[in-house]
């Protein structure tokens, strides 16, 4: 949708001498869309690429903090989770599994004279079915995203075969 007036509108505004100023905003908004699209899509082929990548952005659109990335890591099949877990030390973080779930904790205490900070971070999220945990390892990139991964075998799906009965129009009401 653009913003730039048009018609008739685009008249009386230049009456008021705003053409410039509103043709100025719709060019800056279609500007920007653009470029979110773009970074957008960088994200999202940089995270398909490898496990090991360095990204630029971390949570224009992390997804992947609550269902694994499915990545696929010469011919074996990776699950992984990432944490923007930016601000915090390797040693503030902590990760644990129990009972089919991730736990990926941080904290950080920050003492002075004058103050005493307290920075936490907590996310639980339930391990996929085929994640293999034995084999689950992490890294903390530079960029602040920790990720958690580990082999994934997609369970085998059982195909049942159910014969559903059909209802007519005329059958409405027996429906009721």
């Amino acid at each position: 949708m653009s913003l730039a007036p048009i018609g008739m509108f685009n008249r009386q505004v230049d009456a008021f001498g705003l053409g410039d100023i509103l043709g100025d905003y719709d060019r800056q908004m279609r500007h920007m869309m653009r470029e979110l699209n773009r970074m957008e899509s960088q994200y999202e082929g940089q995270l398909d690429n490898t496990i090991q990548s360095q990204w630029p952005l971390t949570s224009l659109m992390d997804r992947s903090a609550i269902t694994p990335r499915i990545l696929d890591q010469n011919g074996q099949k990776i699950a992984q989770f990432n944490f923007d877990i930016k601000g915090f030390k390797p040693q503030d973080v902590h990760i644990k599994t129990a009972d089919g779930r991730l736990v990926v904790g941080a904290k950080h205490e920050d003492e002075g004279e004058d103050h005493h900070a307290i920075r936490e971070f907590r996310r639980m999220v339930t391990l996929p079915e085929g994640m293999q945990i034995e084999g689950m390892k992490s890294r903390l990139h530079p960029n602040g995203v920790l990720s958690v991964y580990a082999p994934y075998t997609p369970p085998a799906i059982e195909h049942k075969q159910n014969e559903l009965p059909i209802h007519h129009e005329r059958d409405a009401k027996a429906l009721k």
